[in-house]
């Protein structure tokens, strides 16, 4: 094999405009740290969207300064045409569908024209730097036209696959998009398509099967390749998180937590605010445990910012944020609602200092927070409250699930979870730090290059 060319919607890098100068550095993320491994032993490139509209007489250079420096390629887009793409169309139609959201879409062609213009530009960005035996590893559903633009355009030798990082629904929801079947035709054209769940796989063999009428086993057939179709739970790194939980910064907001919170009991929440998310029902549990319940708690709730030029989110935000303040005027200061992004330090101190987290998604891809959660409290014993609709429902077996629609159900969970002997919060938090221990980033890269032999 030559190389691996990463490619996904954003690189990790965060790029801003100073005066008339642009300036970079390296940002975090999941799928960077499980590449970490990888890239010290297979020569990598990534390609993406940095994230920002450059003038055009400064794309060549800044190219240049961020290929030389970090190893990265990036794909330049207008501002109107990354709106197009990635707002109204990745944004605003495919995400919802596959969360199952089917009825505030905005379907209109030229979000798709904008969408297939984008694909165009990743795969002419691929093209320049395909080499014969190359591995080209494709990410999210912002791309899911490029492994049939990339297989058309080249007469290379390569391998091709592609891994969905959210839920894939059923065929009755999916094929509601009018390019569904333009879309799965695309996808086949990988050697490889991953999911992180079985049920995610299930669903996209079958609508493959309803489109297209493919013939599935555990690989596709099609128009004469074979596809293979795997599920592989991604995972966090929990190494980072116990690194961080050792450093004197995490261990100063650790200390200012407690003392701010004495004598209380703690629940968190950690979410990006979005309508998945089901922070609504969450509130009305909280609401519904304090009127039958006395004990002195405080709910901490990080609320992410999120596509905020998008009005469901905003709107989303603002019942959210009234209903935090309802609950405080109704029942004291019980609530600490914070509208923010945090640093990595508080986030881990939060998780670690926490007596309670609460993930109540109506749908979720994965959802990595529980495993952030879990891998932050390694020897204590806080409790994991967990959506059975969040996609991690299916690897983590905790008696602690429940579903969000019931909030008099997650309101007596609550009360559950504060009042469980220690003992059984200790065993439920070991059997899930075992999940989270065997399901890191670095396995997940490991075995599906594994299945492209390519390790």
């Amino acid at each position: 094999m030559s190389k691996i060319i990463n490619v996904s919607n954003r690189l990790p890098i965060t790029i801003v405009k100073d005066d008339q100068r642009y300036t970079f550095k390296e940002s975090s993320g999941g799928l960077k740290s499980g590449l970490e491994g990888v890239k010290e032993t297979i020569d990598f490139l990534w390609i993406g969207w940095p994230g920002l509209a450059v003038e055009k007489s400064m794309e060549k250079p800044l190219e240049q300064e961020i290929k030389d420096k970090l190893g990265y390629l990036p794909v330049f887009m207008s501002e109107e045409l990354a709106d197009l793409y990635y707002t109204k169309y990745s944004n605003g139609i495919l995400w919802p569908v596959l969360h199952n959201f089917i009825f505030d879409c905005d379907y209109q062609e030229k979000y798709f024209n904008a969408y297939v213009k984008v694909n165009e530009l990743f795969a002419k960005k691929v093209l320049e730097v395909l080499e014969e035996d190359d591995f080209v590893w494709i990410h999210d559903y912002h791309l899911m036209l490029l492994p049939k633009l990339i297989r058309e355009k080249t007469k290379k030798s390569v391998t091709i696959a592609f891994f969905l990082h959210t839920n894939w629904p059923s065929p009755e929801i999916f094929r509601i998009i009018p390019q569904a079947k333009q879309i799965c035709d695309s996808l086949l054209y990988a050697d490889l398509v991953g999911f992180h769940l079985l049920k995610y796989k299930s669903n996209f063999t079958h609508t493959c099967e309803d489109l297209l009428n493919t013939k599935v086993h555990d690989v596709i057939y099609y128009k004469g390749h074979m596809v293979k179709i795997r599920n592989l739970v991604l995972g966090i790194q929990p190494n980072k998180i116990f690194d961080t939980i050792d450093s004197e910064k995490t261990k100063i907001d650790m200390a200012k937590i407690a003392e701010k919170y004495k004598g209380k009991k703690l629940i968190i929440g950690v979410d990006r605010i979005d309508y998945i998310k089901g922070l609504d029902l969450k509130f009305k549990a909280y609401d519904l445990f304090l009127e039958n319940n006395k004990e002195a708690v405080i709910f901490e709730q990080i609320a992410i910012p999120s596509r905020e030029d998008i009005s469901t989110y905003k709107n989303y935000e603002i019942r959210i944020s009234t209903a935090c303040n309802s609950i405080n005027d109704k029942h004291g200061r019980v609530v600490e609602y914070r509208h923010e992004s945090v640093d990595f330090n508080y986030l881990v101190a939060l998780y670690r200092s926490a007596d309670v987290c609460i993930i109540s998604s109506l749908v979720d891809g994965l959802n990595l927070v529980a495993f952030e959660y879990i891998a932050a409290q390694r020897d204590r014993s806080g409790v994991l409250l967990l959506s059975k609709f969040a996609g991690c429902s299916s690897v983590f077996n905790t008696p602690m699930q429940f579903n969000p629609m019931d909030c008099s159900e997650l309101a007596r969970l609550i009360k559950k979870a504060l009042e469980m002997p220690e003992i059984e919060r200790k065993r439920i938090q070991q059997n899930l730090f075992k999940v989270v221990i065997n399901n890191t980033t670095g396995h997940w890269a490991k075995k599906l290059l594994k299945e492209m032999t390519i390790i």
